[in-house]
């Protein structure tokens, strides 16, 4: 494959580089998933419009505005996913750099490249999302990281950071394996990668001494796009119905209900979500008042924390502590599930990767080291799978 200026340019830089490009073959395989819907969506655009235009009794439908705009919207969206997956497959550009100075990331997520410099890199690791493998890097700072960026590539970002990390490469960007990269990383840039360690380790240290022991997390903010979207397509949907359909009392009742259902959808769920806690973890043990309401999980109750593949936060119950756990949330009396084996661990609480605002192995990583009296003390288990 022959190399741009540029590409020389990096490569000639040193011998310990690291630097991948993308796996054309994969890549035109997915160009064509991207391109061929994406066209049969504009010609479906372009022919509802000339059938409007042409047509009154499709014109006067009010279906048929709905139908245009839906479909205007994935061939905006199609367009801009398949010119940037064309643009990385044949540019000739280097998807992913690393050298002593950073780790640089092509223009997958806009116009133009993202660079981290070591000591702004907090992790780098791979993981499965089947039936794909991600490669990961999740910078120290991310609304520093976010605010360098233009709104566009912000908004991808955003999008990538609810699976993990801001910066994600399917292995399709990639023409080496993830482990190999950062079986490389290992090798080369030992040094490096010790960089934020050595400092979190201090900070850990430091917030160990001062005794604040409590964890309070709140829904992550970047799912308060979804309640602002489906408020305002409730909206939109309840003027299309409005103005697009004879005037009957299903129409208007039906209109109501949407236009309602928007304006106060949005506002109160964002309102939840920014006041009421997810997640509390505390000296006497783990609640979360938006899942399980008022009921708190003991330390002496827990049988295991950990975090499974696919990106979700299990608590389970040891066999002993699921008893005093469902006798306390039922007022004093043990009732117990028909479908529930209390002779083995339950899992009570579970809570998504996206919801949360830290990463799993972040949020590991904290209660291992606030509450370590804790998991020895009940012999709890901390892992991740």
């Amino acid at each position: 494959m022959r190399k741009s200026p540029v590409s020389r340019q990096i490569a000639e830089a040193g011998s310990s580089d690291i630097i991948v490009y993308p796996n054309r073959r994969r890549m035109i395989g997915w160009l064509a998933l991207s391109g061929v819907p994406t066209l049969c969506h504009g010609l479906g655009t372009i022919g509802m419009i000339i059938l409007m235009i042409t047509i009154p009794e499709v014109r006067n439908q009010g279906g048929a505005i709905a139908l245009v705009i839906l479909l205007g919207s994935f061939f905006v969206m199609g367009t801009w996913l398949t010119r940037m997956l064309f643009s990385v497959t044949f540019s000739g550009e280097p998807t992913l750099v690393i050298n002593h100075a950073g780790i640089r990331v092509g223009k997958i997520y806009g116009s133009a490249d993202i660079f981290l410099p070591w000591e702004e890199v907090e992790a780098i690791y791979s993981a499965p999302r089947p039936p794909y493998k991600i490669f990961f890097v999740r910078p120290v700072d991310s609304k520093l990281f976010f605010s360098r960026l233009s709104p566009m590539m912000r908004f991808t970002c955003r999008l990538s950071a609810m699976g993990g990390a801001p910066i994600a490469l399917y292995q399709s960007f990639l023409d080496q394996p993830a482990e190999a990269i950062l079986k490389q990383m290992q090798t080369h840039y030992k040094q490096e990668l010790q960089l934020h360690k050595a400092k979190k380790q201090a900070e850990e240290m430091l917030r160990s001494e001062t005794g604040k022991q409590e964890i309070i997390l709140y829904t992550s903010r970047l799912l308060l796009w979804a309640p602002v979207a489906l408020g305002g397509l409730s909206l939109l949907f309840g003027f299309i119905v409005l103005f697009n359909m004879p005037w009957q009392l299903s129409t208007l009742l039906g209109s109501a209900f949407l236009m309602i259902a928007g304006v106060f959808f949005g506002p109160i769920t964002i309102w939840r979500a920014l006041h009421t806690p997810l997640l509390i973890m505390n000296d006497e043990g783990i609640s979360s008042p938006r899942i399980l309401k008022h009921t708190k999980i003991k330390w002496e109750e827990i049988g295991a924390i950990y975090c499974r593949i696919g990106g979700h936060l299990l608590i389970d119950t040891s066999p002993s502590g699921i008893v005093a756990f469902l006798t306390r949330r039922n007022g004093g009396r043990l009732v117990i599930p028909r479908s529930m084996d209390i002779t083995i661990p339950q899992t009570v609480l579970t809570i998504p990767q996206n919801m949360l605002p830290i990463p799993l192995d972040r949020l590991l990583e904290q209660i291992r080291t606030r509450f370590q009296n804790q998991l020895e003390r009940y012999n709890i288990e901390l892992a991740q799978f």
